[in-house]
């Protein structure tokens, strides 16, 4: 994806108030029905959303010399994790995973971690670096620390997501080494989800009811949004035409944000019961694209497609944020670039901002009357 074209793009909004009376129908109403066995979760709690003005904060980094870092991941409890550089000598940094509340900043939780998602217990997913290239996920908890969640009887294993029932999602390969999707969870252990025969597939993420979003590729052809249930199991989405793109988050009512390749630029998408409908950029910002949505429908993103690469950047991003009715803004963030990746059920937005070419994490909150 990263050799992908930027161009203006006109985008048409046509359907967007549809978007707006059936994006809130809940999940067995709207894009997807809830997985077999949902009964047994309890329904999405409305988080208790402290007042605030409209403000960031940097979030800093776990070592002053390198001074990078990059949020990953968000939760309702206003938890960010991610990656900074810590060194093990002067002249040997590495990456380490952090840990930052508003109670205790960033804790540094170790080293030769990526981390991908943290729910609302906390429970952090990522990657874990190994000999070879190899990645093997992992889970952090409070009591245990990292631990291992295994593979599918292969080499290696990759998780993208953790949802508020502890369930995780993600790739692993087989006794055969063929990489295949799973969904993990503590009373069943790793176990591959049963798709078409494909040639890659990537799950992004997964809502509260156990439905998955992602993309895959068969037979040569370019990677295409899909979602997942246990009842339906897995069905491409709507791609208006274009030939690729992918579905990068879903929220508890089953609205799903990604991209497709319309004349080989992406443009921003979002999937609702009334269908496909294509998400407008601001004015001033060429080719962003929604990379998370809320359950009030408020989406985040930017107009990169690789955040959290490491430095030198050479492209200015700018952090976007639309409302449920698909108006856009930029996210005043004082800096000379910046990302948007996770969105919670607050509103608050997490993401990168660039000084001096530079990343630091950073949590946005939003005007916020009290409730």
């Amino acid at each position: 994806m990263t050799s992908v074209k930027h161009a203006r793009v006109s985008l048409l909004t046509v359907g967007a108030f549809c978007c707006c009376a059936c994006g809130s129908a809940a999940p067995e109403q709207g894009e997807g029905k809830r997985a077999a066995d949902t009964s047994i979760a309890s329904a999405p709690v409305e988080p208790r959303c402290a007042p605030s003005r409209e403000h960031f904060t940097d979030l800093g980094s776990l070592d002053p010399v390198q001074d990078v870092s990059v949020g990953m991941a968000l939760n309702d409890r206003g938890t960010v994790v991610g990656y900074s550089y810590a060194p093990i000598s002067p002249s040997e940094p590495t990456v380490h995973v952090f840990r930052w509340t508003p109670d205790t900043g960033m804790m540094d939780l170790g080293g030769g971690i990526f981390p991908t998602g943290v729910n609302d217990q906390d429970e952090i997913v990522g990657n874990s670096a190994k000999s070879g290239g190899l990645m093997q996920a992992v889970l952090w908890d409070a009591e245990n620390g990292f631990h291992e969640l295994g593979t599918l009887g292969g080499w290696d294993s990759y998780v993208r997501s953790i949802n508020n029932r502890g369930q995780v999602v993600g790739e692993a390969r087989d006794a055969t080494q063929k990489r295949r999707p799973f969904i993990w969870e503590a009373k069943t252990g790793m176990v591959a989800l049963e798709m078409p025969e494909t040639d890659t597939v990537e799950l992004n993420d997964i809502n509260d009811f156990g439905i998955v979003v992602g993309s895959w590729s068969r037979s040569g052809n370019a990677a295409v949004p899909f979602k997942w249930t246990k009842e339906d199991g897995a069905v491409e989405l709507d791609r208006l035409g274009s030939w690729g793109g992918s579905a990068f988050s879903i929220n508890n009512n089953g609205e799903i944000v990604g991209f497709v390749m319309i004349d080989n630029v992406p443009v921003g998408v979002k999937w609702t019961a009334c269908g496909a409908v294509r998400v407008p950029p601001p004015a001033c910002v060429v080719d962003a694209l929604p990379r998370a949505i809320n359950d009030q429908g408020v989406m985040v993103g930017d107009n990169s497609f690789h955040p959290w690469q490491l430095p030198p950047y050479s492209t200015t991003y700018s952090a976007v944020r639309w409302d449920p009715t698909l108006e856009a803004s930029v996210i005043p963030l004082q800096a000379s670039s910046s990302t948007a990746e996770k969105v919670n059920n607050c509103g608050d937005v997490k993401g990168s901002r660039f000084m001096e070419n530079k990343p630091h994490a950073y949590l946005w909150h939003p005007e916020r009357a009290a409730q």
